[in-house]
């Protein structure tokens, strides 16, 4: 039994990612299309490499494999595996209605403003990122073992710094008055792209992966479609790539089989607070958002707020397990400790149509947000805690920053120019 709800709970996200991003004319990379990514990755693959033991052999992965034979059952597998089906079609089931609701008028822009007006942003976000990279100067390109040293805070704010920058740059590539200039070749990409080496070396390269992605979901969606064969290259490419970065941090030999190694571990290791969870058959119904909400405290930055996660709910003492040793927290914990089983159900159907609801708007504010939440949901969505991926990268980052600065540029435009013809400037902005 768990052998044939394995292959259906794989074959299910792969039709839904085909159907969603596969055209004539191209291929197009949606929120679909990155959720099928996650639920595989992270809610599949462990269970089908357990049950295999392909890799087992590996001596990275023994304690692992070793962990998953002794908290799972055949009885525990299947009912996840139920449920994990049942969560992505909640959320196939919310964007299916999102793309036929009936829209009571479409909004053409939102808060225009003087393009010029964005190269403020850049000075500020490239001072703040500059700053914390001083405090961090010493663990840059220093492996694993730099990454112990020191207190983990400076490092979070050093990400949310660059994630900022990536706002900025994001806002300017598409909001800029057109140039003769590839899309590139400007100073806000070139910040965020020095910002990004920055990042891999300290271990955030599933923040640049998440960056890469949601310039591909814009372009391939409100630009032009992607070539089949462009993709596929890509994709291979960024794989390796991923794979590679993981073993020069580690300072291990390249091969084939470390490289196929190395990326497993990433869903496997991840998929220790899954097991955890799972070996317990803590399975309710439905739950209150207490963590979700407390969570909600993460928005006040560290520098402001530095105690702020000793404020964090702690699910040990609900009674919950919390067993992640790298730091990941799988997305199914998350979902069932804050909505339940069935509870789940209805963010999951919420967040599918608001995706959808976004990506049916021509507002380019609009389009920005969208493809900002649907890159983080290959990756951060289901591999972060809800402080982090929910809060922080979406809610933050993905939503209240792009509209911040789009209206404090507004303001500005507006006190700047009294009698700014308004049509003009919305024309200029589309």
């Amino acid at each position: 039994m768990p052998t044939a709800l394995l292959l259906i709970a794989l074959i299910v996200p792969l039709v839904g990612a085909y159907r969603s991003s596969v055209t004539p004319r191209g291929i197009v990379i949606t929120h679909v299309s990155l959720f099928s990514f996650g639920a595989i990755f992270y809610w599949i693959i462990p269970i089908a490499l357990g049950e295999s033991r392909i890799f087992s052999s590996d001596s990275s992965l023994a304690l692992w494999y070793a962990f998953f034979a002794s908290h799972t059952s055949p009885a525990t597998i299947t009912s996840y595996l139920l449920i994990v089906t049942g969560f992505y079609l909640a959320f196939c089931a919310g964007s299916w209605c999102g793309r036929r609701l009936a829209l009571p008028g479409v909004i053409v822009e939102l808060f225009p403003f003087e393009p010029g007006f964005l190269v403020l942003g850049l000075p500020f976000a490239v001072a703040v990122v500059a700053a914390y990279a001083f405090a961090l100067r010493h663990q840059f390109f220093a492996g694993y073992s730099g990454l112990w040293n020191g207190d983990a805070g400076p490092r979070g704010s050093f990400t949310a710094a660059a994630m900022l920058l990536l706002d900025v740059a994001f806002l300017h590539v598409v909001m800029r008055r057109p140039t003769r200039r590839r899309w590139w070749a400007n100073i806000f990409v070139v910040s965020f792209a020095l910002t990004s080496l920055l990042l891999l070396s300290l271990g955030g390269r599933l923040y640049v992966a998440s960056a890469i992605l949601m310039a591909l979901v814009y372009r391939t969606q409100f630009v032009e479609k992607a070539r089949t064969r462009t993709v596929i290259l890509g994709g291979v490419l960024g794989v390796l790539g991923a794979g590679l970065t993981g073993i020069v941090r580690l300072g291990g030999a390249l091969s084939i089989t470390t490289l196929a190694a190395n990326i497993a571990s990433e869903p496997l290791f991840t998929s220790f607070s899954l097991i955890q969870f799972l070996s317990r058959q803590r399975f309710e119904w439905w739950n209150f958002p207490r963590f979700l909400l407390g969570d909600l405290i993460n928005l006040v930055p560290t520098s402001l707020f530095p105690d702020k996660a000793r404020y964090l709910l702690d699910p040990e003492a609900f009674g919950y397990v919390v067993f992640s040793p790298l730091g990941a927290l799988n997305s199914f914990f998350s979902l069932t400790i804050n909505f339940g089983v069935i509870g789940a159900l209805i963010p999951l159907f919420a967040l599918g149509l608001t995706l959808s609801l976004l990506q049916r708007q021509p507002a380019k504010l609009l389009r920005i947000v969208y493809s900002i939440l649907t890159g983080w949901l290959a990756f951060t969505f289901f591999r972060d805690p809800f402080a982090v991926s929910v809060v922080k990268n979406m809610l933050e980052f993905g939503v209240l920053v792009p509209f911040g600065i789009v209206i404090g540029l507004h303001v500005l435009t507006v006190a700047s120019s009294p009698m700014v013809d308004r049509n003009r400037l919305s024309l200029e902005t589309r």
